[in-house]
């Protein structure tokens, strides 16, 4: 078969009702140089039938569930397109944005390995929020997310679509671990640039029912299990790209080094915990966060796993504020 321009993997898992709505929005683009990939991860429902259903996409199936950085890694093994587009199995494509993107990656020189669009949210708001700079490289990235956490990250979106030249490796180097897309970033930005561009390309839903912020604290030996994967995961960041932050991007250092004091306090490891809890103390000494982190640590796992719990639970309360507002009567 005739290589095609663009590979559009889709990660799914227990998605058989939302994958329709997902696959469907690709097939009526009209713009026709593309595969679809779909991996599935071991669904336990009729996922992988209904994505049967469609002659026009390769079906990948994992044997166990290996989260959704594997089903990405696995479905870039397995395209065969010049770039790939990372589209999830509960998102849309705008109608037309494929002609459109196609028109952008070729406007783009053989030095740029990455291209990201916007995203329409549910409430019809568009992410990013803060804009980027045109081009990012590393420096210009991390310059980027620092600002993005400081104007507040609570109520600022960053979501994007991405696409990936094929020559770009940074998937293939490193091992695909729950909850390391943090670092594949800062990975690729190190390595690469990317160019950003202002048209809206994916709608962004949040329907899923087992989305992964929503089955937080219905299973403890599961949250323990994440825990442990991205608390393994920052350590990597930090070790690998903690200097740079500190100099270019000190807001983004004191969440990361904090966020993993949390982690490493629920998981029992108190003096990794106190460790990292000081470090975001000596960036940001007058950080109610990083005190309050430091001090809940102090009081056992239990404590922090309240807090954690907490603000978990406000920020989908605002959520579904936000969306209940943005909903007609």
């Amino acid at each position: 078969m005739d290589e095609p321009f663009l590979s559009i993997i889709v990660p799914v898992y227990n998605r058989e009702q939302l994958v329709v709505r997902c696959i469907d929005s690709i097939l009526r683009q009209g713009w026709t140089d593309y595969e679809i990939v779909a991996v599935d991860d071991a669904s336990t429902d009729d996922s992988a039938a209904t994505l049967l259903r469609y002659p026009e996409v390769l079906l990948v199936r994992h044997a166990c569930n290996k989260g959704v950085l594997q089903a990405r890694s696995t479905g870039i093994r397995h395209a065969r397109g010049q770039w790939t587009m990372f589209l999830d199995s509960d998102d849309e494509l705008v109608d037309g944005s494929l002609a459109m993107v196609h028109q952008r990656l070729l406007e783009l020189p053989a030095d740029i390995e990455g291209a990201l669009f916007c995203c329409r949210l549910d409430d019809g708001s568009i992410s990013p929020t803060i804009p980027p700079p045109a081009l990012l490289d590393y420096a210009t990235y991390l310059a980027y997310i620092d600002r993005h956490l400081e104007a507040d990250a609570t109520n600022n979106r960053l979501e994007f679509l991405h696409c990936l030249r094929a020559s770009c490796a940074v998937h293939r180097d490193l091992p695909m671990q729950a909850g390391l897309e943090d670092l594949l970033h800062f990975e690729f930005y190190r390595r690469s640039m990317a160019r950003f561009f202002p048209d809206v390309v994916r709608l962004y839903h949040q329907d899923a029912d087992n989305q992964l912020v929503k089955s937080l604290g219905t299973d403890k030996m599961a949250d323990l299990a994440l825990a442990r994967d991205r608390a393994d995961s920052l350590a990597q960041l930090i070790a690998r790209h903690g200097s740079a932050m500190r100099k270019m991007a000190p807001n983004v250092y004191r969440h990361y080094v904090s966020s993993l004091a949390v982690l490493e306090f629920l998981l029992g490891r108190r003096f990794r915990g106190l460790s990292f809890g000081t470090k975001a103390l000596i960036v940001a000494p007058l950080s109610l966060r990083s005190w309050v982190v430091l001090f809940a640590g102090l009081f056992g796992s239990r404590f922090v796993g309240w807090l954690r719990a907490i603000r978990i639970r406000n920020r989908e309360t605002g959520k579904k504020q936000e969306s209940s507002a943005a909903t007609p009567a």
